[in-house]
């Protein structure tokens, strides 16, 4: 095991006193950052590949994602925070053994008492396992506090992470199991752990739970985002291979003991699939689930041509919702001439009255390069055309222009904070950003909280 802290991050942050300033809905907010509109973190020349951000209730923020050891070596989990008047970061480092590469995949969520804890997968030797899901946690000034390692068979990668306002963490992923039961290939899993590091044994006896949807082909069924309900379930979404090799959004809930919940499309999981053409492969990336109980996952939408976003959203009993678009889901593009999205990173839901959907990922810019999107849906399923004019806002930190993309987003006082790195073929790919944009929030039914992280997914 081990642990390096510190500062290794420079972070360079300028505000501006703008108290008569007018924005709309998509501006980037003059008053965060440098020049303007973001500021510049710099891990002193190590490559930093952004997964994750969460915002906390005194104005603070942490990103996440994994830093690559200077001499090249092996990679670390790596994370930079914000506090009102300072700024650093730090790395951990597992070593299990083998490579030594530590991957942040799951991102970063703040609990409750200000303390944040990372997730992602440790490589070991080269035997079975391989590469084990992996949890570490901080308190509120960034000290260390705990690590653990998901104790499964075969080769696990946690892929999300949430905290509940309890303090108690869970995550969604996948593991390799071979040919043992529930099936071939890979299945999704989720877990719950204790605010202390230990797995929650009320939590299908050990903390972890797994669901196989076996379509035919490899079976592979692998989950990439998770979400708590307002009564303590967990719901997880990602894909589900198909007999012919093509995927489809795959979604499950369960219930706050471990079990599918058999109120959710009869057996706690459903397939949807948007089947737009090329090999048809539509993959489940994120999740979110809003004030009426409805489930919401963004992600990709495979065409002839190209990808698209996919949305889909869920009523309570697990069909489709066809008040959002007619139909229960919609696709779109960002250029609108050209099925151009890279990836599909994060989904947040705005608190009612408006219910807005808001999803960020990369897409890719004509003639060259990618820059990250922000866009926004109403209720309806129709952009919000309040937000940025159309509903959705480019996003390119200035003297980058062509290289940016999207690593997470959270909400910020009502605002979008919004961070990512550089494509690696980009003149900086070890640098990362920040940025936050203008948004009119409303106050919900949530309010009298004080809290704004907890007034659509954070269970009790």
């Amino acid at each position: 095991m081990r642990i390096a802290s510190g500062l290794l991050f420079a972070v360079a942050l300028t505000v501006f006193s703008s108290p008569c300033l007018a924005l709309d809905d998509g501006d980037f907010d003059p008053t965060f950052g440098d020049s303007g509109s973001a500021f510049r973190i710099f891990p002193n020349g190590v490559p930093f590949s952004i997964y994750g951000l969460d915002t906390r209730s005194d104005g603070g923020f942490v990103l996440s994602g994994n830093l690559q050891l200077l001499p090249p070596a092996s990679v670390d989990f790596g994370y930079a925070f914000s506090l009102p008047g300072f700024g650093g970061g730090g790395s951990y480092g597992f070593d299990l053994g083998g490579s030594n590469d530590d991957a942040n995949f799951g991102g970063v969520a703040y609990g409750p008492d200000g303390g944040f804890v990372l997730a992602g997968m440790a490589t070991g030797p080269d035997d079975d396992p391989a590469e084990q899901g992996a949890l570490v946690a901080y308190d509120s000034n960034a000290h260390f506090q705990w690590q653990a390692l998901v104790p499964k068979t075969g080769d696990v990668q946690i892929d999300a992470v949430a905290t509940r306002k309890n303090g108690d963490i869970v995550f969604a992923g996948f593991y390799d199991h071979g040919a043992s039961s529930p099936g071939a290939g890979d299945d999704c899993l989720v877990g719950q752990w204790l605010a202390d590091g230990m797995p929650d044994t009320g939590f299908s006896g050990n903390g972890l739970a797994t669901v196989a949807w076996d379509l035919g082909g490899t079976n592979d069924d692998v989950c990439q985002a998770v979400d708590t309900t307002a009564s303590g379930k967990i719901v997880t979404a990602g894909l589900a291979v198909r007999a012919d090799g093509s995927e489809d959004f795959a979604i499950a809930r369960f219930t706050t003991s471990g079990s599918l919940d058999s109120s959710f499309s009869g057996d706690g999981k459903l397939v949807v699939a948007f089947d737009q053409g090329g090999t048809n492969d539509d993959i489940g990336k994120a999740i979110a689930v809003d004030r009426k109980n409805r489930i919401v996952v963004a992600g990709l939408v495979e065409t002839a041509t190209g990808q698209r976003v996919g949305v889909v959203r869920v009523l309570e009993d697990g069909t489709l919702d066809d008040t959002f678009n007619g139909t229960g889901k919609r696709t779109f593009n960002l250029s609108g001439s050209s099925d151009d999205v890279i990836d599909v990173r994060v989904l947040k839901i705005l608190s009612p009255p408006s219910n807005d959907i808001v999803i960020a990922g990369s897409y890719d810019r004509q003639p060259s390069g990618s820059a990250a999107f922000v866009a926004v849906l109403d209720d309806s399923g129709a952009f919000d055309t309040s937000f940025s004019g159309n509903g959705k806002q480019h996003v390119e930190v200035p003297g980058m222009d062509g290289y940016d993309y999207a690593g997470s987003l959270a909400l910020d006082g009502g605002e979008l904070l919004l961070d990512g790195g550089f494509a690696l073929n980009g003149p900086d790919p070890g640098d990362a950003w920040v940025t936050r944009l203008f948004m009119h929030q409303i106050s919900g039914d949530d309010f009298e909280s004080g809290d704004f992280r907890f007034w659509s997914s954070h269970a009790p």
